[in-house]
């Protein structure tokens, strides 16, 4: 799994938090199942209080569909809370409970934070470090947050896999159901494309599909024009054909070979290398 870890400077300024900062990415760098990157993330773990850059990152988060896990490192405690509410103005309380109430989830470090935090977001952990505790090493702290990477990254596919079915069934009559479910399957990898990962056996399924479902060529062309899917579709079934081996006669329009199709299929195979 790709996690980055967005570390606002100010966060490091603090012995506390750059030495449980730092322990974290030991921690990480020593697991096999987890990778530090700068872009295209599965995860990205967005650090700090009461900062704009933090607020920035995750509303890009949130663009990119990415989801990101959020750690206010102490900065969320009741305390904490009532002081900026006197020094802050409403516009900085305003991005930092959108900050909170937006992630995945949220790590505190103890019960008055988790009570103060899950006032904006009931998906609170409270998490061991290894800075406070000498029985917790940084390799058990990395293994705590790989099981919430992979648990948020998880629910984060689900709620998009829920979003792509409501939005074909809006779409798509109820008597057209190998369209709709070829359609959910498009949406499907185009969210997977956005993100920088599709995985071999998803693409493969979908070809599959594509060989065997009877469906309307034309009214399927409407509807991907309808979804604002027909460029997407035409680059990526140049790499069902490639990939899946699926002929001219499955496809329901003509497959375009250009350069964003050599990005779609550079994106397979950059997952399948990492995997």
């Amino acid at each position: 799994m790709r996690v980055q870890l967005y570390i606002p400077d100010p966060v490091m300024q603090n012995p506390l938090t750059a030495k449980f900062i730092s322990e974290l990415k030991e921690g990480i760098t020593a697991m096999q199942g987890l990778t530090l990157v700068e872009e295209d993330a599965d995860v990205v773990h967005v650090f700090g209080a009461w900062n704009y850059s933090a607020a920035r990152k995750a509303l890009e988060c949130r663009r990119l569909l990415i989801p990101y896990l959020y750690s206010p490192l102490g900065g969320l405690t009741p305390w904490m809370i009532r002081l900026h509410r006197l020094t802050h103005k409403l516009k900085a309380l305003a991005w930092q409970k959108q900050l909170t109430a937006r992630a995945e989830q949220v790590t505190v470090w103890g019960p008055k934070e988790a009570a103060a935090a899950g006032k904006w977001n009931e998906h609170v952990t409270i998490v061991r470090n290894s800075v406070t505790s000498n029985n917790f090493t940084p390799e058990d702290m990395a293994k705590e947050m790989e099981a919430l990477y992979i648990r948020i990254s998880s629910c984060f596919d689900d709620k998009v896999t829920e979003r792509i079915t409501r939005q074909v069934e809006t779409a798509v009559p109820d008597d057209e159901e190998n369209a709709r479910q070829l359609l959910r399957g498009l949406l499907y990898m185009r969210y997977r494309y956005h993100r920088r990962y599709i995985p071999e056996n998803k693409l493969a399924e979908l070809g599959r599909q594509m060989r065997l479902l009877d469906y309307d060529e034309d009214a399927m062309a409407e509807h991907l024009d309808r979804l604002r899917l027909t460029r997407f579709t035409t680059r990526l079934l140049h790499v069902l054909a490639d990939r899946a081996g699926l002929t001219e006669g499955f496809m329901p329009i003509v497959e375009t070979a250009d350069k964003e199709a050599e990005r779609i299929e550079a994106t397979v195979k950059d997952y399948q290398s990492m995997n």
